[in-house]
């Protein structure tokens, strides 16, 4: 068995779904691939298997330090990506409930 883990794929599903971000935080551009090139990256997996490919592979580095350091990557992207997208929601949560994580 093999996986891949494509980073951000161009598509058009986000302009049909209606998402509409509150911070703007995307994908960089330059990390950002063609549904093209994750179709060939699928027939190379499939002429060469290996355990798991991550592309582009600057993704790596963000697997490796959550299998290293995986609360910094946890606490990173709560403060810096869900709690500004949420931010109405966690705090009616948390009104509810007294705590964020219960």
């Amino acid at each position: 068995m093999s996986l891949i883990y494509p980073g951000g794929v161009v598509t058009e599903f986000g302009q049909h779904a209606g998402i509409k971000r509150k911070t703007k935080a995307t994908t960089p551009k330059f990390m950002l691939l063609t549904a093209e090139q994750v179709g060939k990256a699928v027939v190379k997996l499939v002429r060469r298997p290996r355990r798991m490919w991550i592309i582009p592979w600057l993704w790596s580095m963000t697997a490796f330090m959550n299998r290293f350091v995986p609360g910094f990557v946890d606490y990173t992207t709560i403060t810096r990506f869900t709690i500004p997208e949420r931010e109405e929601e966690l705090k009616a949560k948390t009104t509810d409930s007294g705590s964020l994580f219960s």
